[in-house]
């Protein structure tokens, strides 16, 4: 898919995307994977699948800053910043409970700022349980899963 075809709203375009990041909370495991707009991405993985005992990797990563300018379209296009969470609601719902819990962030500053104030940072996050993630929502999980291009721990019952 070429996430550079979606168009940028214009009331958007006013925002400089500087972070993304995902985490996925399974039953046996929590990940995240972190994308600096200098283009450093960073992994953590927690394996909770033995009884006694955790595991935990990192690991690092670089993508071209014009793959984050792609995956910051992206973000925009896809109106992130107006997604809202569909987390797991055990009342009610018909979802299996050995699902995966996704979080994506997303922070950004002004274009037009000079010099850039901690302050000015806007941060968006989402939230969704696996059986109820809208399918834009996916598509990102998968970009940043992609960014990232290695396997990302997810461990369920």
């Amino acid at each position: 898919m070429d996430f550079r075809s979606i168009k940028v709203s214009n009331n958007l375009s006013s925002t400089s995307i500087v972070s993304v990041s995902l985490s996925i909370e399974a039953p046996f495991s929590k990940a995240s994977i972190s994308i600096q707009e200098d283009g450093s991405i960073s992994y953590l993985a927690k394996d909770y699948s033995q009884r006694d005992s955790s595991s935990e990797t990192k690991n690092s990563s670089q993508i071209t800053s014009a793959q984050f300018d792609e995956i910051s379209e992206y973000i925009e296009g896809i109106a992130f910043w107006f997604m809202e969470n569909k987390g797991y609601d055990p009342q009610g719902t018909t979802y299996p409970v050995d699902g995966s819990t996704y979080t994506i962030t997303a922070s950004s500053f002004p274009r037009d700022l000079k010099d850039r104030v901690l302050a000015d940072i806007a941060t968006h996050t989402v939230t969704c349980y696996s059986f109820a993630c809208e399918s834009k929502f996916v598509e990102l999980k998968n970009k940043i899963i992609e960014l990232w291009g290695k396997d990302v721990l997810e461990i369920r019952v």
